[in-house]
């Protein structure tokens, strides 16, 4: 009897590519600007695992008899 197992991806750890960076805008008019905060700064906007082939873990087991 033999027995295997395979994973790939096992530890699924993200690799954050790009990040918001705009903190504020300028809004409004020439005579009347507001400085208006913008909610994705700081947040992760793209990574590696969104594009690549091993997106999530993959385990696979298995077993052979031989007879």
């Amino acid at each position: 009897m033999e027995l295997f197992g395979e994973a790939f991806n096992l530890f699924n750890h993200v690799n954050v590519t790009s990040v918001g960076t705009r903190n504020y805008s300028i809004t409004g008019t020439a005579t009347a600007p507001t400085l208006t905060f913008d909610s994705q700064f700081a947040i992760p906007t793209g990574s590696t695992t969104s594009t690549g082939s091993l997106t999530q873990r993959q385990i696979q087991i298995g077993a052979r008899l031989h007879f």
